[in-house]
């Protein structure tokens, strides 16, 4: 049973968004490359409207392994702990997920 409700939760990620830390980097990184004279000037016209493009952005932020952690809620299941015997069905079962 609590293997199940693991499984559940981790097919069920929350939904991908630009949270307010995320956001607030993307600005400063905004203001440096439109500022930086050396990037071509549609880099530069995209990073100063990012906003505008936050759908496109989320979208192909959540598809890379890398990226994704920055724009969704991740969860881990990091201990479960049951019986310590072999073919012994155990009489109590604890897990730990960590969700940031």
């Amino acid at each position: 049973m609590l293997a199940e409700a693991a499984s559940t939760l981790q097919r069920n990620q929350f939904s991908a968004k630009i949270a307010p830390p995320m956001s607030d980097f993307l600005d400063a990184a905004a203001k440096e490359l439109v500022s930086d004279e050396w990037f071509m000037w549609p880099v530069r016209a995209l990073a100063a409207r990012w906003r505008w493009w936050r759908p496109v952005l989320t979208y192909f932020m959540e598809k890379d392994a890398q990226f994704n952690l920055f724009v969704r809620t991740t969860t881990a299941l990091t201990i479960f702990q049951s019986g310590v015997k072999e073919n012994v069905i155990p009489g109590s079962a604890h897990a730990v997920f960590n969700h940031r």
